[in-house]
């Protein structure tokens, strides 16, 4: 027999062990374990994390994960020319306090210009020998998506900014696992790889939920894209300023982004 004070510590430590492997009723412990299981921890002081995962022809994608709960909407977030990830940064934390999980994915065509910031995949991509043409950086987008998907088994909404504009819109059309797409200046980018009506050919007719902006200048040209939806709900924002090119639009330094965001937001409203 054990004396009176080791039986004590005993039943002290299997109480220890014990309880915390039955507390499953905390929906908190699941997310976060979902999260550790797709190799992310979220940093709980600035609500992003840095992630990564598999294009189709293997190159690892590096993004921004900007998580906040498991039941909201996730946002893909795709970054325009000679840019990366960080051009979304403030706009993600943004639509993180409007209730989206957003992620902000490097891809292969793209650079470190001061709307961007250090594109790790780019980088990655040259070194490893890897084409890094616009339509190259498709399955790029197309891997964000299924991380998204993956992670928080929801449909997306897909964002694009310039060439990533054009893309996204091609993708919504026939990726299920995309529910609407917002195109900031959207365009016909792909000559000498693509038709020159590329773009107004590949999304004819498209139902799903469709935002489209530009800059004032870009409008006229623009609109062919949205001529092209026909689902119940498309919209298209034409600036009162001037305005700026891709998703630069969003940024607090770009004159009118009030405007931008006022019109956002309230299609994100129509589709939440």
């Amino acid at each position: 027999m054990y004396p009176n004070n080791q039986r004590l510590l005993f039943f002290a430590l299997l109480l220890f062990v014990v309880l915390p492997a039955c507390n499953t009723g905390n929906n908190n412990t699941s997310t976060n374990a979902q999260i550790s299981n797709s190799g992310t921890v979220v940093n709980p002081k600035t609500g992003m994390q840095k992630v990564t995962f598999t294009a189709k022809d293997s190159l690892t994608i590096t993004a921004n994960l900007f998580h906040k709960n498991p039941d909201l909407t996730p946002v893909v977030l795709c970054h325009q020319a000679n840019s990366s990830k960080e051009e979304y940064t403030e706009t993600a934390k943004r639509l993180n306090e409007m209730g989206f999980n957003c992620l902000a994915p490097d891809q292969r065509s793209g650079g470190n210009l001061v709307e961007g910031g250090n594109n790790e995949t780019a980088v990655l991509a040259q070194k490893e020998g890897k084409s890094t043409n616009y339509t190259d950086a498709q399955q790029d987008m197309e891997a964000a998506i299924d991380y998204m998907y993956n992670l928080y088994k929801k449909p997306v909404i897909l964002v694009g900014s310039s060439y990533s504009a054009s893309l996204a819109l091609v993708i919504a059309m026939h990726n299920d696992k995309v529910r609407a797409v917002a195109a900031f200046s959207p365009g016909e980018y792909f000559a000498g790889i693509k038709s020159e009506t590329f773009v107004q050919e590949s999304i004819k007719n498209i139902k799903k939920p469709v935002f489209i902006t530009s800059s004032k200048k870009e409008a006229p040209r623009v609109k062919v894209f949205f001529d092209a939806a026909s689902g119940q709900i498309r919209e298209m924002y034409v600036p009162k300023e001037e305005g700026i090119h891709g998703a630069r639009a969003l940024w607090e330094t770009t004159p009118g982004s009030a405007g931008y965001w006022s019109a956002f937001t309230a299609f994100l409203t129509k589709i939440k």
